[in-house]
């Protein structure tokens, strides 16, 4: 992964993605600390990553809720 300041990536931004299309990674580093801020990938790697599964502790947890259980409105959405 190759590491760029904003400066520089706007100053050769068709370089960059020329090797963001070849499979390379950049990380974009923000200001005077360096802190990083984004990291662009080739869209394949962005595209084809795996989708999270729903349901994968189906069978395996459980919960319950008890009947006297109360919550209000601003308590929920506080939370």
């Amino acid at each position: 992964m190759r590491d760029m300041q904003v400066a520089e990536l706007k100053t050769n931004f068709s370089d960059v993605l020329e090797f963001v299309r070849k499979g390379g990674k950049v990380a974009i580093n923000y200001g005077r600390s360096r802190k990083k801020l984004a990291v662009i990938i080739p869209y394949r790697e962005y595209h084809g990553a795996k989708k999270r599964r729903i349901g994968v502790m189906e069978n395996r947890a459980t919960y319950s809720i008890k009947k006297n259980f109360t919550i209000s409105d601003n308590d929920f959405l506080s939370s």
